[in-house]
Formats: structure tokens, sequence, C-alpha cells
């Protein structure tokens, strides 16, 4: 909160750094280190960061590619259509800006007709971090400001945007994005997570129809007793007992875990949390044998020591 007794300067100062700490969240390509060390005034390489394995940053560790992509039609697309959105005094909203910008079936963007404006749908291949992390700039650079309005009666916060003082690019806007990332073990990880989704939608469809049989004995809709939501959840989570259930499932009561003897949900939890138990013990035996056999057939030795030269040992200790 501002105070009433801060200048103009010292407020844009604190609005600087907190629009600082906001890019540093959302930025997932640059070295977590050398974002925080330039804060500060001191440089430091990336490489530095990655050279440590056991304790390298998020960043660092995902393997980026990082890529510098010009915003600045885009840009311009953004601020045509802010200006349209804002007309006649109309209030929007950043989440709203971002929604249009990608192309929303909303309601009330088909409503208010903003789904024929020209920028509908233009931020359509730019993923929504992205399209958050330009906002961002935009906002930092005076191309757009956020306003902060506070509801004393409910207690939230709304941020409104509009134009900015500045109207005119003089310089491109430039943005580093991730090209590509992945991580080190990416093709163990991409089985895991197929392995998963498919014992998780066969643990959703063996739970929708045991309910319904539950709700048939009953004589109500099985939505009555719980939402396809509430099944979800069981299935992605995979309780392996009444409690873990009782936890992990938003709609899940005991009374009405007893009333309707959802213990036979539990147990098809139960059977598809062994499924994956088993799935992952094998990957890992498959992993572990990959490796073994890798590490088998890489050589221990370079061919540095085959090539005919006498290499002295501590020569190549000196600095």
């Amino acid at each position: 909160e501002q105070s009433p007794n801060a200048t103009r300067d010292a407020q844009k100062t604190r609005m600087d750094n907190l629009h600082s700490v906001y890019m540093y969240c959302i930025n997932d390509v640059d070295c977590r280190r050398t974002l925080l060390l330039e804060y500060f005034g001191e440089r430091y390489l990336a490489s530095q960061c990655k050279k440590h394995v056991e304790t390298r940053c998020d960043n660092c560790c995902s393997v980026a590619q990082a890529k510098l992509v010009d915003f600045t039609e885009l840009s311009k697309q953004i601020l045509a259509l802010v200006e349209q959105l804002t007309q006649n005094m109309r209030t929007t909203t950043i989440n709203y800006l971002i929604d249009v910008l990608k192309g929303s079936k909303q309601r009330a963007i088909i409503a208010a007709g903003h789904d024929q404006l020209e920028q509908y749908n233009i931020a359509q291949d730019v993923i929504r971090i992205n399209v958050e992390r330009l906002l961002s700039k935009l906002i930092m650079d005076g191309y757009l400001h956020q306003d902060i309005s506070i509801n004393d009666t409910y207690g939230t916060a709304s941020a409104y945007i509009r134009l900015g003082k500045n109207t005119t690019f003089t310089d491109p806007i430039i943005l580093s994005v991730c090209a590509k990332k992945e991580n080190p073990n990416v093709q163990s990880v991409k089985a895991t997570s197929s392995t998963r989704n498919r014992l998780v939608d066969g643990c959703l469809e063996k739970l929708k129809e045991e309910l319904k049989c539950i709700s048939a004995e009953y004589g109500i809709k099985y939505s009555t007793i719980l939402s396809e939501k509430a099944l979800k959840q069981m299935a992605t989570t995979l309780p392996r007992s009444k409690e873990e259930m009782l936890r992990k499932t938003v709609e899940m009561t005991t009374i009405k875990y007893d009333l309707y003897k959802l213990d036979r949900l539990l147990s098809i939890t139960c059977l598809f949390g062994s499924k994956l138990d088993e799935e992952k013990r094998d990957e890992t035996m498959n992993c572990s044998s990959l490796k073994r056999k890798h590490e088998a057939s890489t050589p221990t030795t370079s061919s540095y020591f085959h090539d005919g030269t006498n290499y002295d040992s501590n020569a190549k200790k000196k600095r």
C-alpha cells in the first residue's frame, strides 16, 4: 500500500521494485543467480551456476534453451486492444485482456462482442506466461498502466489495465523466451507421465462405473453423491486409505463415505495405485539397466593418453 506522504519518485521506485520481483518469479528461462546478483549490481555468469550440478538453480537444472523474440508488433496490437476495451470509461482486468488475446470463448467475451475484435486470438501461439511477462514489461516501460482497486467490504484487490503515458515505441520490445525446455531424463519422465495418464484415465472410468452402480441402488443420480470433478481428484491422487480419501477429495465427507459405502471406490483407487507403483518399479529397473549399458559402452580412458605424447600430470596442475 502506498503511503500518502510518499513522493512520486518514491512511489515509482516501489512499483518498479514490485514489478521486478514479479518478473523474477515468472521468469523460467534465465539463471536465478544471474538475475538476483544483477539486481544488486553484481555480474554473475549462468555458466558458473551450471558448472556445479548439486547447487544449480531450477532454471539451469531444466536445461532450457533461451531465444530472444521481438514482440514489438504484438505490443502495438495490445495497446490498440486496451484502447478499445477501455473506451467510454470502461475498465478491464489483465486476466480479461489476456483471455481476449488468447481467444477465450468466455461467455462475457462473446456477449460483449470482443471475439469480433481484430486483436482477438492474436496471441494464440504465445504461451500464457509469456503474455503475462510481456504485459508486465509494457507496464514497467510505461506503455500500459495498472490500477489496483481495493474492495474494503470484501478485502479483495482487483488490477485494472489502461494505456500508459508512453504511446510511441522508441525501442523494440524484446523478451527472452524458452525455445526448448526438457529435463535431462526427459525420455524417462515422458514415459512415466504417459503411464500415469493411462492409469488415471482407466481409474476414472472404473470409478464412474462403480459410482453409477451405487447411485442406482439408492435410486439417485451419481452426480448427487459426487461430481465428476471429485472423481477426477480421486483418479489423480489415488488415495490408499479412508483418511487419505477424505483429505484429498474436496466433496468427500465421513457421513457421505459411510452412508453410501464409498469404500467400494477406495478399493478401485488402491488397485490402480498398486498398478502405478508396479509400473514405476519396472521403469526404474529399465532406466538402471540402460544406464549400466551406457556406462559399460563408454570408454573410461581418453584417446588423449594414447596419442604418443608424453603427458606430465604435474605440469597440468600448474596455473
